[in-house]
């Protein structure tokens, strides 16, 4: 009878606990981090001109349409040469090993550097999983001189390389990683997930990761419950687009702009 009362007395703790917990994580109140970034995006309080709606993300290789779609995002998956000058990789190369990557600057992998200066009002993704040493001073550095810190959000799989750049910048905006993922869908399973920590700017996911949904209404909900930016993707065909629009996110990063770019330019 004593094991019994001790049981159910522990039990009657762990709830009331995990109910503190629950109700003052609901109750919490954030602020929008206010940066030029986020200026166009749809419903931004401060958008100062019309842009598309929602935002849309597409490879650097397709910069051609920047000139009927200004308002378009850059996405540029960079890693370190040889020479140790930061590169920018076609998007047929995202899953190739570094080692079978070119080393020199060419068309198809300019310069970091280059590329965020050939097109000064232009935002970009610059996304960066070369997990190498003193790779957060080179971002920051690069970024800086080319005067796109307004307009830059990092990525990366790695929490260091985020970091360590936004603490050289504090200016630079950031992204989600796959750990941050895990520790969402970790505490959504618990009921919980109004109480997972989250440092990033934007909420960044794909539809699934390794086969299992990823970003799913809960999350997208949660994020913006917390005045956090949502962008989906990379999607890559029409039913991804479709069930991407379905969770309403602020924005998309698509393979073909013309899956979604048609549709957002008639609204």
């Amino acid at each position: 009878m004593r094991l019994l009362k001790v049981s159910l007395g522990t039990l009657l703790i762990a709830f009331i606990a995990f109910m503190t917990i629950k109700m003052w994580a609901e109750k919490q109140t954030f602020t929008a981090f206010r940066a030029p970034f986020f200026e166009k995006f749809a419903g931004s309080s401060d958008q100062t001109e019309p842009g598309i709606s929602p935002e849309i993300i597409v490879g650097w290789e397709q910069n051609f349409l920047l000139e009927k779609h200004p308002a378009l995002i850059l996405w540029a998956d960079v890693y370190r040469a040889e020479d140790q000058s930061l590169l920018v990789k076609p998007w047929a190369d995202r899953n190739k090993s570094k080692k079978l990557m070119e080393q020199i600057p060419n068309p198809a992998r300019p310069l970091l550097k280059d590329l965020l200066l050939k097109f000064p009002k232009t935002r970009f993704v610059v996304n960066c999983n070369d997990n190498v040493q003193d790779i957060q001073i080179q971002l920051a550095k690069v970024i800086d001189e080319s005067h796109a810190s307004d307009r830059v959000l990092l990525s990366s799989d790695y929490n260091t390389i985020l970091l360590s750049t936004k603490e050289i910048n504090p200016m630079i905006i950031f992204g989600s990683t796959v750990a941050d993922m895990t520790r969402l869908k970790t505490f959504a399973s618990m009921s919980l997930l109004a109480a997972a920590p989250f440092k990033g700017d934007v909420f960044f996911a794909p539809l699934k990761y390794h086969g299992r949904p990823a970003a799913t209404a809960e999350l997208v909900q949660e994020m913006k419950r917390r005045l956090r930016k949502v962008i989906l993707g990379p999607l890559s065909n029409p039913d991804e687009v479709k069930a991407a629009k379905e969770l309403q996110p602020d924005g998309y990063f698509v393979e073909d702009p013309f899956l979604i770019l048609n549709s957002a330019s008639s609204h």
